[in-house]
């Protein structure tokens, strides 16, 4: 059961660091940010055996994944130079569920682990800028139970664009 805010609605960031420990072998750390909202129109939810709430709501899911990265750069030319790697470490999420009058979130700490297969571009051969793209999957294992919707762990599948250096 894992359609709590489950449509493409959102957006996100990834910040991420890495050394290089040998020529094909980096390790690093990231920090990412990924939002996910969707509407639900007007219904009533059967909350107890004797309540019940009629109400349209705003579902939201913050997720906020941290931790270290590993990746190991395949051979490349002088401008294309792709890698495969994974993150792992912890995610903190907030769902929230917002209808007019008041909001009811949970806040679930998880694992995660994230494989990812991308290309750094440099149209300046061996310089340090350049354009980074990623696909990429991840699943936390973080457990919500808010009103009658539950999630057991988030996964989730994207494209990472952006500049490094």
């Amino acid at each position: 059961n894992s359609n709590f805010a489950d449509k493409f609605s959102g957006w996100g960031m990834n910040f991420e660091g890495k050394y290089d420990l040998t020529p094909y072998w980096a390790i690093g750390a990231f920090l990412n940010f990924h939002t996910n909202h969707r509407y639900v129109d007007r219904r009533t939810i059967p909350l107890t055996p004797t309540a019940s709430l009629t109400t349209d709501q705003q579902q939201s899911a913050f997720q906020l994944p941290f931790g270290i990265s590993v990746s190991y750069k395949l051979p490349d030319n002088r401008y294309v130079k792709p890698y495969f790697g994974v993150k792992s470490g912890a995610m903190y999420s907030q769902n929230s569920i917002y209808n007019n009058l008041v909001q009811w979130y949970e806040r679930p700490w998880g694992f995660y682990v994230s494989p990812e297969l991308g290309m750094d571009i440099h149209p300046v051969p061996y310089q340090r800028l350049g354009f980074h793209v990623a696909v990429y999957y991840s699943y936390a294992t973080n457990k919500t139970g808010i009103l009658t919707y539950s999630e057991d762990g988030r996964n989730s599948m994207g494209v990472r664009v952006g500049v490094c250096f």
